[in-house]
């Protein structure tokens, strides 16, 4: 939870610093090391990127106060750290705090990967998040999509999520 809590505060600061939010449609987006296809629908948050945060992309374009997406919205981050010595033991620290199912080990194009979906409550807020962490090489690719629990369109945002990790090019 505490990583979460840390892009979105990280989130919140970029986009003070930079004035009003530029988004991309359609095409590619690239940072952190990573190039992916902008899916129809979302929009690449470009400032966010520049100012030296996560890759963000999102279904709408203003968050909700606290840097939180809007009912009926979700969003996509993507970042990268150094490869940890044991990813299970890195994801269970990631997701301390948070209600969380059990990790799952996958492959994402033949990286080794682990994929966990979980629930952070804040009040009567609760955001639902799936993750997926994949080692490339000397790296740790973290990708989110998060939205609001219960969200009708969850299956969609999950499918979206998927793909585009799916098509993702890891430097």
């Amino acid at each position: 939870m505490l990583n979460r809590v840390s892009l979105r505060a990280v989130r919140l600061a970029l986009l003070a610093g930079a004035g009003a939010l530029s988004a991309q449609t359609g095409g590619t987006a690239a940072a952190n090391g990573v190039e992916v296809p902008i899916p129809a629908g979302w929009h690449w948050n470009q400032a966010i990127a520049q100012a030296g945060g996560p890759l963000s992309l999102t279904t709408f374009e203003h968050w909700e106060s606290g840097g939180v997406p809007p009912a009926g919205g979700a969003e996509i981050d993507i970042t990268r750290v150094p490869a940890p010595r044991n990813l299970q033991d890195y994801v269970r620290r990631e997701v301390e705090g948070s209600q969380a199912e059990a990790p799952v080990e996958t492959a994402i194009q033949k990286n080794p990967a682990v994929e966990i979906a979980f629930t952070d409550s804040y009040g009567d807020l609760k955001l639902s998040t799936r993750a997926l962490y994949i080692l490339s090489g000397s790296r740790l690719y973290k990708l989110y999509v998060t939205f609001h629990a219960g969200d009708a369109h969850a299956a969609d945002y999950a499918r979206v999520f998927h793909d585009l990790a799916g098509q993702a090019k890891f430097q």
